[in-house]
C-alpha cells in the first residue's frame, strides 16, 4: 500500500526540491524531511526559509554550485601521517573560498535577513588557511614555483636539463650525418625518456637505446646514448619535484588538520544553505509564503492550491482555482461533495500536502495568513488501492487502512479519506460511512473526506461538529468550474451530464422517476440555494467594488491634502528665503552705515552712541523675525542647549542631525561626533534632543574623551611598510577611532605579497578591542583593503 507521503505526493516535491540542490549534503536533508512536533522549531525553519527566499528575490544568490561535501575527506584526517593529495586540497580549498565569500557577503546583511544571518555568523574565517592556498597553489590549480624555495630550485634546474636535452637531440636531428638515419625531425617522448624516430631498417646503425616502435613498424624511438645522462639527471629531478610537493602537501595537510573543527562547523552550515537555497527555488516557482503554525489542531487556508499543479500549469496560470476552508475548533469533520472530475480529490489532497509541507517547515502555496495546527498524526485514504498479490480489493483495502486510522486517532490526528464508504452496497456503504464520521468526532480528530452520498450530506447538516461543502458546478454549461464553497452539500449532477452526453431521452425520463421525489427536490433544492447563492455573491462582490472605489477615492483626497499642506510650507519656505536675502541686503547696508560712522569717529573723535545702536537694534530685530518664521516652519521643537558638556546628547540645527559632544575647546568651539564624522559646531547651534529622536544608550556609556587630533581620517594608509613600522600607527589610530566611538575603520595596506596584510590579521585577532575583519568591495580595494570592525 502507498504510504501517507507518497499518497498526498509530498515525496514529488522532495524530489523537485531535491533537484535544485548542488551537493548531496543539500539532497540529504531533504531525504529526511518530515513533519515536526516542535512549534518553535517549525516557525524557525520557516523564517530561515522566508528569508532566504526573499534573499533570492532580491537577485541574489549564495552561489553554491562547486560545493563538494568534504566530510569523508575530513574524516581521513584522523588517520596518522595521511596526506591529503593535491585533488583533494582543491577541493577542500573550494569550500574554504565558498565559506568566505559567504560570510563576507553577508556582513551588513542582519538586518534585511536576521534568520539567514544567524546561521551564516557561525561560519568560521579561514583566511590563514586560505592564504595558505593561495600561496600554494595558482589561477590554474598547479603548484606554484614559489610554494617553496626548494622547488623554485628544482623546477628551474628541471628547465635547464629540458634546454640542454633539446639542444643535443636538435643538433643530432640536424647533422647532415644522420639525415640518411632520421625518420623524422621531431624530438618526443617515450616511457619518460626524450626520444628521436630513426628508421627502422637503419636502428643498428644508429647508438642508442629503443624505448618503442610504432605501429607501422617502420619507425623505432630511441634515445641517443650522448643524452643517457640528460635524461637520467631530468628523471631523478622529477622524483625529486614529487618528494618536495608531497613535503609542501604534508605541511598544508597539517594544517588543515588544525583547524578540522572549524572546517566542519562551515561544512554543516554551508549543508544547510545548499538545502535552504534549493526549497527557496521551489518557493518562488509555486509563489508560496511563511504559514502561521498554532497550537491548536486546526487548518485554516486562504487562496491555497495544489503546488504541483501549479508548476505543471505554468504556462496557462488562470487555470489554477485556489480555495479557502477553515476547520477550526468549532468543527471536526468537513464532507465535500460535488460532481466527479469537480476537484474534490484535488482539494483533499492539497489540504493534507500543504499540512505536511507546513509542518515539515516548508512554505505553502497559501496566502501567509493561513494557519496550520501542530498535528501528529496525519493519515490519508486517497485512490484505488486494490492489491492482488494480498487478495484485498478495493473495499477491503479501505477499511484496512481506515481500521488502522480509527485506532490511532487523537485530538491532533488529521484525516483524509477520498469516498468513504464506497465499493460496496450504496446503502450499506452510507450507513458505515455515517457511523464511521460518528466514531471519528468522539475522538475529536479532524476530517476531510467526499462523497457523494445524500446521506452524509444530511447528516453533516445536522451535526453541528461537521460541516458541508461542495465543488461549484455551471449548471448552464454543465461544466465543474473547480470552486470550493463552504456551507452548502453540493449535487453529482449524474442525470444532467448524462443528458449532455446523448444517452436516450427515455432512460433520463426514467431514471428521475426512480430516483423519487424527495431526492429530486433535495435536487432542486441544491440548484436554487446554489443558484440564490451565486447572486449574493455578485451583490458581495459589487459592493467590495464600490468600498474599494470609496477607499481609494478617500486616499486620493488625503494624499491631496497632503500635497497642499507641502505646498503651504514650500510657499512660506521661499517667502521665508525672499526675507533672508532681504535681511542680508539690509545687513550690507548696516554694515556700511557702521564703516561711515567709524569713519566719522576718526574725523570727529566722537560718535553718537545712540544713532549705533539704534542700527544694531533694528538688524537684531529683524534678523529674530526671520529665525521665529524658520522654527515654525520645522517639525521639530528645538530647545538650546544652555550649558553644553562633553558626552551629552545634541541636536545640531545647521545639520538637522543627532550627535554626541567629544570635546569643548577654550575659545568654545565645539566638537561633534555625528555619525562617525567629527564636525566643529558653535554652541548656538546646539539644541536638546528633540521628542522621539534618541541615541543608542548603550554607544554613549563607553565615549571616551580624551585629546584626540583634529585631522581624523576614516583610512589609515600604511602600504609601502613593513610592519614593525605600520604596528605603532595603526595602534595609535585604533585608540583614537575608540576615543572617538567609531563603529569601523578602513586600513589600507595594498596587496603586493600578502605578507603585511597578513602580519595586520594575526594582529588584530589578538586584539581585544577589534571585534570583526573583512575585506572592503572589490570597487574599494578589495583585498587591498581591511574593515576593521571596533568593539
Amino acid at each position: 500500500m502507498k504510504t501517507t507521503f507518497q499518497e498526498l505526493e509530498f515525496d514529488k516535491v522532495k524530489e523537485i526540491i531535491k533537484q535544485n540542490c548542488f551537493s548531496t549534503l543539500g539532497k540529504d536533508i531533504v531525504d529526511k524531511l518530515c513533519p515536526l512536533e516542535n512549534k518553535q522549531v517549525i516557525e524557525e525553519k520557516l523564517s530561515v526559509l522566508e528569508d532566504t527566499k526573499n534573499y533570492l528575490l532580491a537577485g541574489n544568490n549564495l552561489n553554491l554550485f562547486a560545493l563538494n561535501d568534504v566530510f569523508p575527506l575530513l574524516q581521513k584526517l584522523s588517520i596518522e601521517n595521511y596526506v591529503l593529495n593535491i585533488e583533494e586540497h582543491l577541493t577542500i580549498y573550494n569550500n574554504i573560498k565558498i565559506s568566505n565569500r559567504i560570510k563576507q557577503d553577508f556582513r551588513n546583511e542582519n538586518e534585511h535577513y536576521p534568520f539567514l544571518s544567524k546561521i551564516i555568523k557561525k561560519i568560521k574565517y579561514c583566511y590563514n588557511l586560505s592564504d595558505e592556498y593561495d600561496a600554494t597553489f595558482d589561477e590554474k590549480n598547479e603548484i606554484r614555483d614559489d610554494a617553496s624555495s626548494q622547488l623554485r630550485k628544482i623546477r628551474q634546474q628541471i628547465k635547464n636539463t629540458k634546454e640542454n636535452l633539446h639542444t643535443h637531440l636538435q643538433s643530432i636531428l640536424t647533422d647532415k650525418r644522420n639525415e640518411h638515419l632520421i625518420q623524422d625531425n621531431i624530438i618526443t617522448i617515450r616511457d619518460g625518456r626524450y626520444v628521436i624516430p630513426i628508421k627502422e631498417r637503419k636502428q643498428n646503425a644508429f647508438a642508442g637505446i629503443i624505448h618503442g616502435i610504432s605501429s607501422s613498424k617502420a619507425t623505432v624511438f630511441m634515445e641517443p646514448l650522448a643524452v643517457v645522462n640528460l635524461n637520467n639527471k631530468l628523471n631523478n629531478l622529477y622524483n625529486e619535484e614529487k618528494s618536495e610537493i608531497f613535503r609542501i602537501l604534508g605541511i598544508l595537510t597539517n594544517k588543515v588538520r588544525e583547524i578540522t573543527n572549524e572546517l566542519k562547523t562551515n561544512l554543516k552550515v554551508l549543508q544547510q544553505l545548499d538545502y535552504l537555497q534549493a526549497c527557496a527555488v521551489f518557493s518562488k516557482s509555486i509563489s508560496a509564503t511563511h504559514c502561521e503554525i498554532t497550537d491548536l489542531p486546526i487548518i485554516s487556508l486562504h487562496n491555497a492550491y495544489h503546488p504541483l499543479l501549479y508548476i505543471s500549469t505554468q504556462s496557462n496560470k488562470e487555470k489554477i482555482v485556489p480555495f479557502s476552508l477553515d476547520l477550526n475548533e468549532n468543527k471536526n469533520v468537513l464532507i465535500i461533495s460535488g460532481v466527479n472530475t469537480g476537484g474534490k480529490t484535488v482539494t483533499l489532497k492539497t489540504v493534507g500536502l500543504l499540512s505536511v509541507m507546513a509542518l515539515s517547515g516548508l512554505l505553502i502555496p497559501a496566502t501567509s495568513d493561513s494557519k496550520i495546527g501542530l498535528f501528529k498524526h496525519i493519515y490519508s485514504d486517497i485512490g484505488d488501492e486494490q492489491s492482488i498479490e494480498n487478495a484485498l480489493s478495493t473495499f477491503s483495502s479501505h477499511i484496512t487502512k481506515i481500521k488502522n486510522m480509527i485506532e490511532n486517532a487523537d485530538e491532533r490526528t488529521l484525516l483524509l479519506i477520498d469516498e468513504l464508504g464506497i465499493g460496496t452496497d450504496p446503502e450499506e456503504g452510507a450507513a458505515l460511512a455515517q457511523a464511521i464520521i460518528e466514531h471519528i468526532i468522539q475522538t475529536r480528530a479532524k476530517l476531510i473526506t467526499t462523497t457523494h452520498f445524500t446521506k452524509l450530506k444530511v447528516f453533516a447538516n445536522d451535526n453541528y461538529l461537521c460541516m458541508n461543502s461542495s465543488m461549484r458546478f455551471d449548471t448552464e454549461k454543465l461544466v465543474p468550474t473547480y470552486n470550493l464553497d463552504i456551507g452548502l452539500p453540493g449535487n453529482s449532477y449524474a442525470l444532467e451530464i448524462a443528458k449532455q452526453y446523448g444517452l436516450n431521452q427515455k432512460i433520463i425520463e426514467r431514471a428521475n422517476e426512480i430516483v423519487g421525489k424527495q431526492n429530486l427536490n433535495l435536487t432542486n433544492l441544491l440548484s436554487t440555494i446554489e443558484q440564490e447563492k451565486r447572486e449574493l455573491e455578485d451583490k458581495i462582490k459589487y459592493f467590495e467594488q464600490e468600498h474599494n472605489k470609496l477607499e481609494k477615492e478617500k486616499i486620493e483626497l488625503e494624499n491631496k491634502l497632503k500635497n497642499w499642506k507641502k505646498e503651504e510650507r514650500e510657499i512660506k519656505r521661499a517667502s521665508l528665503e525672499k526675507a533672508q536675502f532681504w535681511l542680508n541686503s539690509l545687513q550690507q547696508e548696516f554694515m556700511q552705515e557702521i564703516k561711515s560712522l567709524r569713519e566719522e569717529f576718526k574725523n570727529k573723535k566722537q560718535i553718537e552712541q545712540i544713532k549705533v545702536h539704534k542700527i544694531l537694534h533694528h538688524f537684531s530685530e529683524q534678523r529674530n523675525k526671520i529665525h521665529q518664521k524658520e522654527e515654525k516652519l520645522s517639525e521639530l521643537k528645538l530647545v538650546h542647549l544652555t550649558n553644553p558638556q562633553v558626552k551629552d546628547a545634541v541636536w545640531v540645527k545647521s545639520l538637522g542631525a543627532k550627535g554626541i559632544i567629544v570635546k569643548i575647546s577654550k575659545t568654545g568651539k565645539v566638537n561633534v561626533n555625528v555619525n562617525g564624522m567629527l564636525i566643529f559646531c558653535r554652541k548656538s547651534d546646539l539644541f536638546q534632543l528633540p521628542d522621539g529622536v534618541k541615541i543608542d544608550k548603550k554607544k554613549r556609556a563607553v565615549v571616551r574623551f580624551p585629546c584626540v587630533d583634529d585631522e581624523f581620517s576614516m583610512d589609515l594608509d600604511v602600504h609601502g611598510l613593513n610592519f614593525d613600522e605600520a604596528r605603532p600607527r595603526i595602534n595609535k589610530y585604533i585608540d583614537n577611532a575608540l576615543l572617538l566611538d567609531l563603529e569601523q575603520v578602513r586600513i589600507v595596506h595594498g596587496k603586493g605579497t600578502g605578507l603585511l596584510r597578513q602580519k595586520i590579521h594575526q594582529y588584530f585577532r589578538s586584539d581585544k578591542r577589534i571585534k570583526e575583519i573583512s575585506y572592503a568591495p572589490m570597487n574599494e580595494g578589495g583585498t587591498g583593503v581591511t574593515i576593521v570592525k571596533i568593539k
